[in-house]
């Protein structure tokens, strides 16, 4: 009998060892839960860094259109904007000069554009005091910044008062 004890007692030993650790089937579904949540992960973050850039960039425009209407309501000159494919010019007068070395020319980054400028002359002149765009027409009230990287683009319209939409 203690013989019999000792083989039970030794099965029972190699089996608790054989518990141990993880089976080839476990690995694996692991891994693969492990590589479709990476998979899935970088799909998603990639479009990202231009998907921004095309945002700062139309972020910073917006902000020097607004930048610009506030300088011609607080002071008694109008201020303005010039609008071109890949950059834009900040000036201060009732037209826009080019060369002139008190404006300010900002460059757009690599791939994004400006399209469809309905403007006059690409310019907008916002009147000093109020700040309303001077010599609005409806339907020359707009232009669309794009980005060849994403393909998407983004319209922006100015009312009469100066406000984006």
């Amino acid at each position: 009998m203690p013989l019999l004890l000792r083989y039970m007692d030794l099965s029972v030993t190699s089996i608790r060892k054989m518990n141990k650790g993880y089976t080839f089937i476990e690995l694996l579904v692991s891994m693969g839960i492990l590589m479709v949540l990476f998979a899935l992960t970088t799909i998603n973050i990639s479009p990202l860094p231009s998907n921004t850039l095309q945002s700062t960039n139309l972020d910073i425009l917006l902000a020097d259109i607004r930048s610009q209407q506030t300088l011609s309501m607080s002071s008694d000159s109008p201020y303005g904007i010039h609008l071109e494919s890949g950059s834009y010019t900040l000036f201060k007068g009732g037209s826009f000069v080019q060369g002139l070395i008190s404006n300010t020319i900002i460059n757009l980054d690599s791939g994004i554009t400006l399209s469809n400028i309905t403007f006059p002359g690409g310019v907008i002149v916002f009147s000093a005091g109020s700040g309303d765009v001077t010599g609005y027409a409806a339907g020359q009230d707009g232009f669309t910044l794009g980005s060849s990287v994403t393909n998407k683009s983004s319209v922006i319209k100015i009312n009469k008062y100066g406000a984006t939409y």
